[in-house]
């Protein structure tokens, strides 16, 4: 009996091996990201990306874009980081300077732990829309890494997210900052989930400075 629990042990671990590097090496993506520009006319962001065959870029506003999933799923989650802070950045803008730090933190809380479907309006629509971004909307990438929750510190900032590995149950934690500036493993995550850390470390960078100049 011990060594048929061994057996079955070590052939769970295997599988789960298998699974998170197939998982991570099979990927493709159908859009390239070239950057993004101000529409003075809309004040609008226009994020600028092409087509994989294609010469004419693409331009949509980032709004546009956040409400496309289809679209961010096919986008490399390094890029889609990006586009997390580009879309941070024009939420903040929008928003009257007393209540940017209390909104942030309402759309960061529903972005960590929301489990809403893109199909489902229920919880209202955000500014941005973030809370709807769900990695189910993919069906040709796999991802052996998923969102399943954060927490942050008593000042609202450094943000902890708690995520699981594909064909294990338990939950695992890592500093969103020290996330952010590791490419190998951002790529492990949806692009869709990429561009919630995106938004949620500039507004955590943001409202710290913020914090540390006011007590200067």
């Amino acid at each position: 009996m011990f060594v048929v629990k061994k057996l079955k042990d070590a052939l769970a671990k295997l599988s789960g091996f298998f699974q998170y590097h197939y998982a991570s090496s099979k990927n493709h993506y159908l859009y390239k990201l070239l950057g993004e520009k101000h529409a003075y006319d809309t004040n609008n962001t226009i994020i600028v990306f092409r087509k994989l065959g294609e010469k004419q870029p693409i331009e949509m506003p980032v709004k546009e874009l956040l409400a496309a999933p289809h679209l961010i799923a096919h986008i490399h989650p390094k890029e889609a980081l990006k586009i997390g802070s580009i879309a941070l950045e024009e939420f903040i803008v929008e928003l009257p300077e007393n209540s940017r730090k209390q909104q942030f933190n309402k759309m960061k809380n529903i972005m960590l732990n929301s489990t809403h479907s893109l199909s489902n309006n229920e919880s209202g629509n955000s500014p941005l829309q973030l809370q709807h971004l769900s990695p189910a909307i993919n069906i040709k990438n796999t991802y052996p890494f998923k969102l399943v929750g954060g927490k942050s510190n008593n000042n609202g900032i450094n943000t902890t997210i708690t995520y699981t590995i594909l064909g294990k149950r338990e939950g695992h934690e890592k500093k969103l900052h020290e996330l952010v500036n590791n490419i190998e493993l951002i790529e492990k995550f949806h692009p869709t989930e990429a561009i919630k850390f995106g938004f949620i470390a500039l507004g955590d960078s943001l409202f710290s400075s913020s914090q540390t100049e006011k007590t200067l």
